[in-house]
């Protein structure tokens, strides 16, 4: 299992809750037939940041099952197919938001073909590969020497790959983010193997 927290520092969801407010009043029955007044978007948009991550978070937390159907949904467009086992967004004094994601079952393989491309680097290879006997730092002999390990030490160098190349990582999901009308200041992704 792989542990994922991504720290955030600001969020707005201004753009954000627009998006929602049109989806509601052009697809009702996408909320339940829920009429939302127009004036609730401007009302929303008047709170305090504080107040708004609140109830984000409150949102977020109050139907897990949907939301961790949903983060596998896009987790899968990254990074393959995935088991979410838990999912929580906390606000934490330090650290204004904080979403924790544990991914119980995931394909190795497709993450070495498909993910490590992007965010991989020689520079830091040999960090993530010290004590090993890799062949080389070119990225093909990188998931070669990875696709043939243990599931155990597959899963740890996945990880440390992830942990090395976490800018890369981190500038992917504000790009996301942003798409989806979600400005986010992502300050640190921390990961753990269990």
């Amino acid at each position: 299992m792989i542990k994922l927290i991504l720290e955030a520092q600001k969020v707005n969801y201004d753009d954000f809750i627009d998006r929602m407010l049109q989806m509601a009043k052009d697809h009702p029955e996408q909320l339940g037939g829920v009429k939302v007044p127009p004036m609730a978007g401007k009302m929303l948009k008047l709170l305090p940041q504080k107040k708004k991550d609140e109830m984000i978070v409150q949102a977020l937390n109050s139907d897990k099952p949907k939301m961790i159907e949903q983060a596998q949904t896009l987790l899968a467009r990254l990074i393959g197919p995935v088991t979410i086992s838990n999912l929580d967004v906390v606000l934490d004094g330090q650290v204004p938001m904080q979403a924790i994601l544990e991914i119980a079952s995931y394909d190795s393989n497709y993450i070495i073909d498909n993910f490590l491309p992007l965010y991989y680097s020689p520079a830091w290879a040999p960090e993530m590969l010290a004590g090993t006997d890799c062949a080389s730092y070119a990225l093909p002999d990188v998931q070669q020497y990875m696709r043939s390990r243990d599931p155990r030490t597959c899963q740890l160098l996945i990880a440390k790959s992830m942990k090395a190349g976490k800018g890369s990582i981190l500038k992917a999901l504000t790009d996301a983010m942003d798409k989806a009308g979600i400005r986010a200041d992502l300050s640190n992704l921390r990961i753990f193997v269990r």
